[in-house]
């Protein structure tokens, strides 16, 4: 199962659900939560559920883009995080098997952008190659149900580079950004800004194309 994109709250929230409706979870949640565990609907006669196979799987898999903490990273490159480092502390990655090449190292994940090359650095000086946005928030979800985590990144910012534009103020508490928003802050400075938005769009075109490929020849 894949996550993906939507900030560290909804995507604990994403992969919740989708364990309990495996019935993975039930067994970890404490016990008023498993009474009150109800079976996915399953279109069909009322004993369907009865006699439809059981649906399992043993891993997560968070992929995306991040932000390079490594000055050796371009854009594109892939880094497959051995430890995710986020607020509630350190959480083990599983790693793939590919033939593809990757950088292997610890991740930092937080709930904002990095807007500035300084925090970056901050982050740098933990010893990650790279921060991103929601693997901190299903990792404790995947780790008390035992399974296997994989956070795998496409770099799409580079470790020296900050955003003109606050991208912070856009970010909805979803976890996702507001395009208005985004619009609106790129019109009031729209000759450093809307270069630097198109930027930022094509190189985000090359990390998804260059993450397709890789996740493609994955093995987990």
């Amino acid at each position: 199962m894949a996550a993906n994109g939507a900030g560290p709250s909804r995507g604990a929230a994403i992969v919740e659900a989708a364990l309990r409706e495996t019935g993975r979870r039930a067994d970890a949640l404490d016990a008023r939560r498993a009474d009150n565990f109800v079976p996915p609907a399953i279109p069909g006669p009322p004993d369907a559920y009865s006699t439809a196979p059981e649906v399992l799987f043993d891993a997560v898999v968070s992929v995306g883009f991040c932000g390079a903490l490594d000055p050796s990273l371009r854009v594109g490159d892939i880094v497959v995080a051995s430890a995710i480092h986020g607020p509630s502390g350190e959480f083990d990655a599983a790693q793939p098997v590919s033939s593809r090449p990757s950088t292997s190292g610890p991740v930092a994940s937080i709930d904002h952008v990095a807007q500035t090359a300084s925090e970056k650095a901050r982050l740098r000086a933990t010893g990650a190659v790279a921060v991103e946005m929601e693997a901190a928030g299903i990792a404790p979800i995947v780790r008390e149900c035992k399974i296997r985590l994989f956070c795998i990144k496409s770099v799409s910012d580079l470790a020296g580079e900050g955003f003109s534009a606050d991208l912070n103020r856009a970010l909805r508490p979803d976890g996702r950004f507001d395009l208005v928003r985004i619009l609106l802050g790129t019109a009031a400075r729209p000759l450093t800004r809307a270069p630097e938005l198109l930027r930022l769009r094509s190189r985000c075109r090359k990390a998804s194309e260059s993450l397709g490929d890789f996740i493609a020849s994955c093995r987990f």
